[in-house]
């Protein structure tokens, strides 16, 4: 679980339609994307559409996805948002509510934060590893590729994984002698043939197909 958004208390309290509205009521919601995907997992960008309410104490609530002017009854504890869309903060409202006498005591808890959900792959041309054989046993990796706005390159060789690789379109470069790799290690390679995994991702973690250039770096005496 992800990306917990603590609501706070603000001692507003409103009339509206025989309600009365507060969010100063004893009960806490959070609200959480289930899994914000992508390489970070703080962004609140994620093509999981999965929205968590947390700290539901049982009864009715709803949830709205228009800053209120509408809303839907919840179901369990979670609702799904909308593919392809980006939520501005206030967007997205949940309100519980409580019966107290002959009125109801609501709670209406906002999203703090833009939320974008987006499910589309990224369409191109597929990245190119360029073969090198050489006696170093950490070598520099390159080759071709094209990315849009908001798509990086993601390389993996051996026990390495380099995310955000410098693209200077359309030739990208890795010095793995100086590069820390994003899985914090990258071993020297063994003599022989190792394969290259070049991969274009998006900053929700959607994955355009990746390249597998079996045997592109030959490590020699």
């Amino acid at each position: 679980m992800k990306n917990l958004l603590l609501i706070t208390a603000s001692f507003l309290i409103a009339s509206c339609g025989g309600d009365i509205l507060t969010d100063a009521l004893p009960k806490t919601t959070t609200l959480s994307l289930e899994n914000d995907t992508g390489i970070s997992d703080s962004d609140w960008i994620s093509n999981d559409a999965t929205m968590l309410v947390l700290g539901l104490e049982g009864g009715e609530w709803e949830y709205s996805l228009d800053a209120g002017s509408t809303y839907e009854d919840g179901v369990d504890s979670s609702f799904e948002l909308e593919d392809s869309t980006t939520y501005a903060i206030n967007d997205i409202k949940v309100r519980t509510c409580e019966l107290t006498g002959s009125v109801s005591l609501c709670n209406r808890s906002p999203n703090k934060h833009v939320i974008t959900i987006d499910t589309v792959a990224p369409l191109g041309v597929s990245p190119i590893i360029y073969s090198l054989t050489t006696s170093i046993t950490k070598p520099e990796i390159s080759g071709y590729a094209v990315l849009e706005t908001g798509e990086y390159l993601s390389v993996e060789i051996g026990d390495g994984v380099f995310h955000y690789v410098d693209v200077s379109e359309p030739n990208w470069t890795i010095d793995t002698q100086t590069v820390t790799p994003y899985s914090e290690t990258f071993t020297p390679l063994s003599l022989g043939s190792h394969d290259v995994t070049a991969t274009i991702l998006d900053l929700a973690g959607n994955i355009w197909i990746p390249a597998i250039h079996i045997d592109a770096i030959t490590i020699v005496e």
